[in-house]
């Protein structure tokens, strides 16, 4: 009797053992979290594959079926997915077999499309012609819609360059408080605009508790200080617990601020590591259609790199990553200089990187000629390009135009 007991423990303890082997393996190569977004791909291909077959025929739900798959595509960057959408459903009306007040619905989507692509006059276009054609029906718009089409307005204009639009289309609708007064800081930072912005982000951060919206307003308020060359304040920001993780828009410039304020107590190695991020961001984490931000997140780490390899007396190494600036400018083509703002950045970038190898170079008589040829670009700036690239500080400690200007 005491064997068979003695047999049966040790079983007992045999499975006890296997079960919390068996727990702590599938926690250590997380099989729930593997599951979980296994099951949510077969769900979301459920869905994606009944609401492309509700395109074929007549719904009364294809408004929101249309809307849905044209957001989660895009999203995804699955732009000819998003086209198709658009198209299928443009056909149906065509056909009769719909009713005319999707019309704008398609349009607003494919302004959204036209605008993720880069082609910020076409997306304003879409817009117009959808209301226009909306007009001819008399159908009230909806909320979401209004709201959707101010937003995509305001965002185009601001890359085109036209601040008082910009602004105004964000006053003309818009529900989620939160968002609106976010994009009216972004806009005022994109023209240059720090000590209204900081003002700006700080008057409404207190009333937003909410990690998310937090965690962005703080995004913006780093890039304020930067611009306003308070150092401190983006170190002290740069302490908080998983402030680097995030997928903003703005995380690449936020580390960026942040490895310029290391340089400055020259911490060089905690600059490298968050330069070291921005490059895993440019290889793994880019969309294959973000080609301005491909380019201006190369002049961040490049310039980073140099003023970082400056300060550590490595001018060779610092030189070299401010010709790759240079290099990189050389092969963008002419598409990226139509809008104001993504020129300005670019010529600003050219300038910076000019200024700082024309610093470093030895030889007077190239270095002459080098002041010369940057000097001629400048004087070929419009006064509004020269009146923006003024305002520009990431770190160069003053207006670079004045600095070309003092050059000898």
């Amino acid at each position: 009797m005491a064997f068979l007991v003695i047999i049966f423990m040790i079983k007992l303890i045999l499975i006890v053992l296997t079960l919390l082997f068996l727990f702590f393996f599938l926690k250590e190569v997380n099989i729930f979290y593997f599951l979980e977004k296994l099951i949510f791909k077969i769900k979301g291909k459920t869905w994606e594959k009944r609401y492309l077959i509700s395109l074929k025929k007549k719904n009364k739900n294809l408004v929101s079926f249309v809307n849905r798959l044209g957001d989660f595509y895009i999203s995804k960057g699955r732009y000819k997915d998003a086209l198709n959408v658009y198209e299928k459903a443009y056909s149906l009306i065509e056909k009769g077999k719909i009713k005319n007040n999707i019309i704008w619905n398609i349009f607003n989507g494919l302004s959204l499309l036209a605008e993720k692509k880069g082609d910020y006059d076409l997306a304003v276009e879409y817009v117009k012609r959808g209301e226009i054609i909306r007009g001819y029906f008399n159908f009230q718009e909806s909320s979401a819609y209004l709201e959707k089409n101010c937003f995509m307005l305001s965002k185009c204009f601001l890359k085109k360059g036209d601040k008082e639009k910009a602004l105004r289309y964000l006053d003309g609708y818009f529900s989620d408080e939160v968002r609106k007064n976010i994009t009216e800081a972004e806009i005022l930072l994109n023209f240059f605009n720090y000590k209204k912005a900081k003002k700006f982000l700080k008057a409404f951060k207190k009333d937003f508790l909410d990690k998310e919206e937090g965690m962005e307003i703080d995004y913006l308020l780093c890039i304020a200080f930067l611009g306003e060359k308070n150092y401190a304040s983006i170190l002290k920001m740069s302490q908080k617990p998983n402030f680097f993780k995030s997928t903003s828009d703005n995380l690449a410039f936020v580390l960026y601020s942040s490895s310029v304020a290391y340089i400055k107590v020259k911490k060089y190695k905690e600059a490298k590591e968050k330069l070291d991020i921005i490059y895993n961001i440019i290889i793994y984490h880019l969309g294959s259609e973000d080609f301005y931000k491909f380019y201006y997140y190369n002049f961040l780490l490049y310039y980073g790199l140099g003023c970082l390899n400056f300060n550590q007396k490595k001018y060779t190494e610092s030189m070299n990553n401010y010709k790759k600036i240079l290099e990189i400018i050389e092969i963008i083509p002419e598409t990226r200089f139509k809008y104001i703002i993504e020129r300005v950045n670019i010529y600003f970038f050219k300038l910076l990187a000019n200024f700082e190898i024309i610093k470093m170079e030895k030889n007077i008589t190239a270095k002459k000629q080098k002041i010369k040829a940057i000097k001629a670009f400048l004087n070929n700036l419009t006064a509004e390009e020269k009146n923006l690239i003024n305002l520009i500080e990431i770190g160069n400690e003053g207006s670079i135009i004045n600095k070309i200007h003092n050059l000898k």
